[in-house]
């Protein structure tokens, strides 16, 4: 029998990849692979620190640059793992929250779910987004996309 919690991820699962634009294919480099966000974890986020992601709006792309990767509580759930990405971004572009397609170049594209936070930087005018996990453990090594 399907745990409660199976059944969560596994329509949360279905329920990204049904997010993704069909013309996101045609906006993104055909070179990377699709990967599942299952696959990337904390460790491999926090190589990334400091680069840019390429995220489908609207037929086109905003650039969003990975600014922060904080891990949770250490007194979390025996085999999950809980982080916190934060992404930045330029004003005049604005996000919604919602599930939007990501691609980088050392991971292949995969879909994540953002949600704006805080107010536009005064000075930049730059925007804040954020990604929360709270999930199983992946039972696989970090991702041997990044960094070799």
């Amino acid at each position: 029998m399907t745990s409660r919690r199976k059944f969560i991820l596994q329509c949360s699962a279905v329920a990204s990849v049904a997010a993704v634009p069909a013309v996101s294919g045609l906006i993104f480099s055909r070179s990377l692979a699709d990967v599942s966000l299952n696959e990337i974890g904390f460790a491999d986020f926090t190589r990334l620190i400091g680069t840019h992601f390429e995220v489908c709006h609207d037929q086109s792309t905003v650039q969003l640059e990975l600014a922060e990767a904080s891990a949770g509580s250490a007194a979390g759930e025996v085999g999950h793992e809980e982080f916190s990405l934060i992404f930045r971004g330029r004003g005049d572009q604005p996000l919604g929250q919602m599930c939007y397609p990501f691609e980088h170049g050392k991971i292949g594209r995969f879909v994540m779910f953002i949600v704006p936070v805080g107010v536009p930087d005064a000075t930049t005018g730059s925007r804040s987004y954020q990604a929360i996990f709270n999930r199983p453990v992946r039972s696989t090594t970090p991702s041997t996309r990044i960094y070799g």
